[in-house]
């Protein structure tokens, strides 16, 4: 119950968060002066230099109203950073990027990816122009580390617990954050990860069986709700039925009390009850040999 009520809280927190993201690089993307820029900008009305200028301030003031945002750049339709708060991003082309392309029809969170600031995502989306049309994409660089460290907070999970989430790519599930104490790993094969290729597939519960690594585990599972992301809170079996130890102990002391108890009883009932048989048995045999005098 409490790995399964753990994997429900994160799975909730977790959905709940990015949806939260979602909303916030909407909002960027959405303000007027961006979109009327690209606009421009695409129509060729205004040059690449004083598009970058004009866009510079709004997205710096974007950055430093919104809290995880490290960077935030706008691309064209075609893929160019025209404008970023990061200079060294200008230029970039990233039209073959899988959350460009994400960002030109939604509001997009990627897969988190390891940098030199721990746990980064790229969040993407379109910026429209008054006809509805695509004028841009915005591209914002978030910092995960807090989403992190709700995942691995130990408040209510004990210490030899671990979250994971992961998505399937071709016959392997690549994990989103390695697994706790084992930085290397981060693709494994679908067989021997089935509680998370489940819950990639849609599925929740809670199954008892080996991971990766082969240890005996708990394991609760469940998709996560966002694309094709699944969400397992797995303990180790010998710790998570640590606790009734202690109760399997008292439990066979008092059936061994109980047996020996049994044990005496039996013997003194039935001692009581065969030792008058026993005499008959005797007192007939003697009968049987001729002894007449004998008293029954």
């Amino acid at each position: 119950d409490r790995l399964v009520l753990a994997a429900l809280d994160r799975q909730v927190y977790l959905l709940a968060y990015i949806r939260q993201q979602q909303e916030r690089v909407g909002l960027v993307a959405s303000r007027t002066q961006l979109r009327l820029l690209s606009e421009q900008l695409a129509g060729d009305r205004i040059s690449v230099e004083e598009f970058r200028a004009k866009c510079q301030p709004i997205l710096q003031d974007a950055q430093a109203g919104t809290q995880g945002f490290l960077n935030i750049s706008l691309a064209t339709p075609r893929g160019d950073i025209a404008a970023s708060t990061d200079v060294t991003e200008l230029g970039r082309d990233c039209s073959e990027d899988v959350d460009f392309v994400a960002g030109q029809h939604e509001r997009h969170l990627g897969l988190p990816r390891k940098s030199t600031e721990g746990h980064i995502a790229t969040l993407s989306a379109p910026a429209t122009s008054s006809d509805g049309g695509l004028a841009g994409v915005v591209l914002v660089t978030l910092d995960l580390n807090p989403l992190v460290q709700f995942l691995s907070d130990r408040t209510v999970l004990d210490e030899t617990c671990d979250v994971l989430l992961g998505v399937r790519v071709g016959d392997r599930i690549r994990y989103l954050f390695p697994p706790r104490g084992d930085v290397v790993t981060r693709d494994v094969p679908v067989s021997d990860v089935p509680a998370m290729s489940a819950a990639i597939e849609g599925e929740k519960g809670l199954r008892h069986l080996r991971d990766y690594l082969g240890t005996k585990v708990v394991a609760a599972f469940r998709p996560v709700g966002y694309h094709d992301w699944g969400l397992v809170v797995k303990q180790a079996e010998s710790q998570a039925y640590a606790p009734l130890t202690p109760l399997r102990n008292v439990l066979i002391g008092l059936e061994a009390a109980m047996l020996v108890v049994a044990l005496g009883l039996a013997y003194l009932l039935a001692k009581r009850f065969t030792a008058p048989i026993h005499e008959l048995a005797e007192k007939a045999t003697a009968v049987a040999a001729g002894d007449l005098s004998v008293r029954v």
